[in-house]
């Protein structure tokens, strides 16, 4: 393996005598970048001629002294300190001087940002910034107005690392890397657009604020803390191209994807989203979900289909454990093709079908407020179902059927084809109107409380099933 080596530049004839440790260690911290060099990096002096700390070829007296003299120094002034000796000040954009980072007078104090700053952005007339500065790294970025940063690529150390706090839309399209560190939009009406390449092992929203992702990027874990406001994945890539790594979304948080997108990775969820969103993950195109899709205990989801959107589980040896109850609301289509497991509820909203075609073993209620849920696979026996105003079809085994007030409809779908097999059926409250029959449904009223042995509806048998309709 080839060495790698970082170069100390360092003068020892020309070097004060007191000042020689303090000089190397200046020129050790710039050249290993503090976090970046390595004990297993060759480290190659260069005074007037390059020679190995290794083969020990150096002025040795002063080597020792002035190298020893380094090391306690290190020690006895600590990390921030040593730090301190080649950035993390704070340096205030004022602009005024063209758009590039690397102009003094655009910062306050007059300094070019290096490694370990904290740069502010604050109110200005001079909101168009560009980092003409290579492999810059800095601690933490605070943008107080509708900035538009752009240029190179850009490291962030700092916790915060990208701090939001401006109702007006922020973007920042320069390529980011992210260690650890938190992008927080603190505005409720702010909005923070990434539209660079973003590079992050755990990426954490903060902040009632929107995000938007909108460029292809590297993320393996990605969590939306509690309050985290709304996340918007706009780019197929958006949430990561990387098979590792998990999405996690918190209460009061809304994961947000706008693009055909096939999510490789679990998906873990909490509540029903943001406030005046319409649930935990939101769906405005096609979405696949090859992994695992969880809830939490005690902690009922939401996830929204919209309206021409599509929702894929496609079969996994995974199931959709529902530890807690899940609403589907569906405007557009959902298919679940994969086996439902737990104890909480199933919840069917929204005009657009739901399709369920594996045999299941949750308990919880089934309950169908909207639309069609079409059960092509199986429920189990003991797991009831509530007509609540929506409709149940399809061609396979469900339990028993029971209907509010509001009723509902069972339809079988083909005429002398498909086959319902079904529980008891009962109507638990007067007024209560089910409808049951084929592609033309009958209603009819029940004036009683009316309870049905188990059945196997048939499309072109149901008439011997229906009382007759009240006039």
């Amino acid at each position: 393996m080839v060495a790698r080596h970082a170069t100390l530049k360092f003068n020892a004839e020309t070097a004060d005598a007191a000042e020689q440790p303090q000089e190397i260690l200046r020129a050790f911290l710039r050249a290993s970048a503090l976090r970046r060099f390595q004990s297993k990096d060759a480290v190659v002096i260069s005074p007037l001629s390059t020679c190995s700390l290794a083969s020990g070829r150096y002025h040795a007296r002063v080597f020792r002294v002035a190298l020893a003299a380094a090391v306690a120094w290190t020690t006895i002034m600590g990390a921030s300190e040593a730090r301190a000796q080649i950035g993390g000040q704070t340096l205030t954009w004022v602009g005024g001087a063209g758009i590039n980072w690397s102009t003094r007078q655009n910062w306050s104090p007059a300094e070019i940002p290096s490694r370990g700053d904290d740069l502010v952005f604050p109110v200005s007339t001079f909101i168009i910034a560009t980092n003409d500065l290579v492999d810059l790294s800095v601690n933490s970025i605070t943008i107080s107005d509708g900035y538009t940063i752009g240029g190179l690529a850009l490291e962030i150390t700092g916790d915060p690392g990208l701090l939001v706090q401006t109702p007006q839309a922020v973007t920042v399209a320069l390529d980011l890397t992210l260690n650890r560190d938190p992008i927080h939009v603190a505005s409720n009406d702010g909005t923070l657009e990434l539209s660079g390449h973003v590079t992050s092992r755990n990426f954490v929203k903060q902040g009632a604020g929107t995000l938007v992702l909108s460029g292809a990027n590297d993320i393996n874990d990605l969590v939306g803390e509690d309050g985290c406001g709304v996340i918007r994945a706009t780019n197929a890539l958006a949430l990561g191209a990387s098979l590792t790594g998990n999405i996690e979304i918190g209460q009061n948080c809304t994961l947000r994807v706008e693009a055909n997108t096939t999510l490789d990775k679990p998906v873990v969820l909490n509540g029903s989203g943001a406030p005046g969103s319409t649930g935990a993950l939101v769906i405005t195109d096609g979405v696949t979900l090859t992994e695992q899709l969880d809830l939490q205990l005690n902690s009922p989801a939401t996830v929204s289909v919209l309206s021409l959107a599509t929702l894929s589980l496609p079969n996994t040896a995974l199931p959709l454990t529902l530890n807690s109850a899940l609403t589907l609301n569906v405007a557009g289509a959902a298919l679940i093709s994969r086996s439902i497991a737990g104890t909480g509820d199933l919840i069917k909203e929204g005009n657009g079908p739901l399709t369920v075609d594996k045999i299941n073993s949750y308990t919880g209620q089934t309950i169908i407020r909207a639309g069609r849920f079409d059960s092509n696979g199986a429920v189990q026996a003991n797991s009831p179902v509530v007509l609540d105003g929506g409709t149940l079809s399809g061609a396979g085994t469900v339990g028993p059927i029971s209907a509010t007030a509001t009723g509902g409809t069972i339809s079988v779908g083909r005429v002398g084809g498909d086959r319902l097999d079904t529980g008891s059926l009962t109507m638990t409250r007067l007024g209560g109107v089910v409808g049951i029959g084929p592609a033309h449904h009958r209603r009819c009223a029940e004036p009683y409380q009316r309870q049905q042995a188990a059945h196997h509806h048939r499309a072109d048998l149901l008439e011997r099933h229906v009382p007759k309709p009240v006039p």
